[in-house]
């Protein structure tokens, strides 16, 4: 969410209207009177500006005023402007009393300004008012628990798991004051629930690393960080707040929005928002890019190949658009344009360690071995913690006889990553061919100890170690 600066309605005023509801039944007057002042809009918002025009003038003489002013606040709303946005919630908090929608949108932005209570008792009353929405009801959690008043975000919590007994986010809420209250046992255990229906739940595995931190588990906790940095960090989704973004004009913004949705396992959604992307800024790349990945996802081969390539004729100095347009021409197929575009993107992005490492593979995949050894040490200048390319070589010296040199770029990945499975293990057979005995030992001993490499690869090695040394 986008803070802007302090609201310009004051507190006091803001307090007031919210002990007071209008007697008011939404006549068009009530809802003329009401509309925001207009904001001076920045540069390049002409489009903003006119759609918030077009709609001020249908709430004087459109069919529906109300839904045309609730136009106007969430065109301000999604694109930044907070402090009219908070003047139209109000007013349609007000007029149209009976409607959770607008206590739960003023609340969502109260609280992005620090106005705990104020958001509080607006999740409150939307909650009153439709006590079936859960987002209202998690929003109010996290109100609570930022304010510390963790038996009431228990109970809050609680009843969204009553009513939702699959609300991963619920159950993370209660891991975090669990925690918070040093309750370690519980909290590892609402934490691992929440894992039970996300097994990728990047909020859940940061819980259990704080948990892991405090007691000193350091092998726990390098795993439980590791599975936090895979995912992505996203809210819970909120209809009543996506709705809104159908009136932005950020590509930005709505590039955002698109990753959350798809993060949730929305592509439709994401794919909807980034249509718009696209539609309010055709010359920006990485919405066409996203919109290009999320057509990939759904199997649409014809439009994600269109707005691939878009986004790489809009910017050929982003390696990220090379990357993904190489990377979706190999996925279905296309060997030939795959190659062209590999050398094309390492034109126009030499320093790109990614395409370097790609340009490697495929001169590996053709027995091309001399020249994908420099590809690959090229992308290791450019990018030396990255432990593939390391492995890559290991495998070419491997197969050109050359043990000495993969010996060499196998600790060159142990550097990197001294825990790297794949890298321990070609050590290990490398070691027990070539090495004495006292310097294999400690090695194959590093390996039975590593909770990630089979059992199938450990039995083969204590095979071939029992052969040569007993």
């Amino acid at each position: 969410m986008i803070v802007a600066a302090k609201p310009r309605i004051s507190l006091g005023c803001l307090l007031l209207a919210l002990g007071t509801l209008l007697a008011g039944c939404g006549k068009r007057g009530d809802w003329i009177e009401a509309i925001p002042p207009r904001p001076e809009f920045k540069t390049g918002s002409k489009a903003l500006e006119r759609s918030v025009i077009r709609a001020e003038e249908r709430v004087r003489n459109g069919r529906n005023p109300r839904d045309s002013f609730a136009e106007i606040a969430a065109l301000y709303y999604s694109n930044g402007y907070l402090d009219e946005a908070i003047e139209g919630y109000q007013a349609l908090r007000l007029i149209d009393h009976r409607n959770a929608r607008w206590p739960h949108l003023l609340g969502r932005i109260l609280s992005g300004y620090g106005r705990s209570e104020l958001a509080r008792d607006l999740y409150v009353e939307a909650i009153g008012l439709d006590s079936d929405y859960e987002p209202s009801q998690l929003q109010l959690g996290e109100v609570l628990e930022s304010s510390s008043a963790y038996d009431k975000a228990m109970e809050v919590y609680r009843s969204v798991l009553s009513g939702n007994a699959k609300s991963k986010y619920a159950l993370l809420g209660m891991s975090r004051i669990m925690l918070e209250r040093s309750d370690f046992v519980q909290a590892n255990a609402l934490a691992d629930q929440a894992l039970a229906i996300d097994q990728e739940f990047p909020q859940a595995w940061r819980v259990l690393a704080n948990i892991y931190r405090r007691r000193g588990d350091d092998a726990a906790l390098v795993e439980a960080t590791e599975q936090r940095v895979k995912g992505i960090f996203v809210d819970a989704d909120d209809p009543w707040y996506r709705e809104t973004l159908a009136y932005c004009y950020d590509p930005y913004l709505l590039t955002v929005a698109a990753e959350n949705s798809a993060a949730l396992n929305d592509v439709e959604s994401a794919i909807r928002l980034l249509k718009r992307a696209v539609v309010v800024a055709p010359d920006d790349a990485l919405a066409h890019r996203q919109l290009g990945l999320s057509f990939v996802s759904v199997g649409n081969i014809q439009e994600a190949k269109a707005h691939l390539e878009k986004a790489v004729s809009l910017d050929r100095k982003d390696s990220e658009n090379w990357i993904k347009l190489i990377g979706f021409y190999e996925k279905v197929g296309l060997t030939t344009d795959f190659e062209s575009a590999l050398a094309s993107g390492l034109k126009s992005c030499p320093s790109s360690p990614s395409l370097h490492l790609r340009q490697a593979r495929l001169y590996f995949s053709k027995g091309e071995y001399e020249k994908a050894i420099g590809s690959f040490q090229r992308s290791i200048v450019l990018r030396p913690e990255e432990v593939e390319a390391y492995m890559d070589l290991v495998v070419i010296y491997f197969r050109l006889g050359d043990l000495e040199s993969a010996h060499e770029q196998l600790e060159n990945a142990l550097r990197v990553d001294p825990n790297h499975a794949t890298a321990l293990t070609f050590l290990a057979r490398l070691a027990i061919g070539e090495f004495e005995r006292e310097k294999v030992d400690p090695i194959l001993d590093r390996v039975m100890e590593h909770e990630s490499i089979p059992k199938t690869d450990k039995t083969m090695l204590q095979a071939l170690y029992e052969q040569r040394f007993e």
